[in-house]
């Protein structure tokens, strides 16, 4: 199995409690150690706000999506904050045949359970405009 990672930290967050941008890393590092995964790249957006889509990392992982199995975040936060933006790129994953993994959730839509809990949490968080 071929994973990318992504990581984000706004300016905000860095002032605050968040989780650095190496931590984030590490985890995902830890986690492809685990299951013997091959981890290709760590893209990662310092600095930016997950309002939107436009952030280079964000979009780098999403030009690459043919040559990964899973794209892996630290928490589902990292990667958006909207859930139309989190529904747009589950499209697109999909379409590639790319399972999302979010360590923070035990989220892991390379299990038939995983899968199963993601369409819940979308399913759930359709009334609200953010994660």
């Amino acid at each position: 199995m071929k994973a990318i990672g992504y990581v984000r930290m706004s300016t905000d967050e860095q002032a605050s409690d968040g989780v650095s941008l190496e931590a984030q890393r590490k985890r995902i590092e830890g986690y492809c150690v685990a299951k013997d995964w091959t981890l290709v790249d760590v893209k990662q957006d310092p600095g930016c706000s997950a309002k939107n889509m436009k952030r280079l990392g964000l979009q780098e992982i999403l030009s690459q999506l043919r040559d990964v199995d899973a794209v892996i975040v630290y928490k589902l936060d990292r990667l958006t904050r909207s859930v139309s933006d989190l529904n747009i790129m589950l499209e697109r994953f999909k379409k590639c045949h790319v399972s999302l993994v979010s360590l923070s959730e035990s989220l892991d839509a390379t299990t038939a359970t995983g899968e199963l809990m993601l369409n819940l949490l979308i399913s759930v968080s359709h009334g609200s405009a953010r994660l």
